[in-house]
């Protein structure tokens, strides 16, 4: 699935795969506007220093990226001895 087309984030077509695996369709809708938001907010990291390092094309990519940053964040918190 492309993060460019369209219906990336649009809940009325998640819907009823969601209905059909009997998802939560409230957290589903939640987790969908915020994945939205994330890939609108993803800027390229050559040029905003505040962005994140990795700028998905593919929705493999966004779970990619998501899981890499998840990763270093928790080498942080370990390296700062948080947990």
């Amino acid at each position: 699935m492309s993060l460019k087309i369209q219906h990336f984030a649009d809940f009325d077509q998640r819907k009823p795969f969601a209905e059909a695996h009997r998802a939560n369709i409230e957290d589903l809708e939640h987790e969908l506007h915020q994945a939205k938001r994330l890939v609108e907010r993803i800027g390229d990291s050559s040029t905003d220093s505040a962005a994140l390092y990795c700028k998905p094309t593919t929705f493999v990519g966004f779970v990619t990226c998501l899981a890499d940053t998840v990763k270093h964040f928790m080498n942080c918190i370990d390296l700062a001895g948080l947990l």
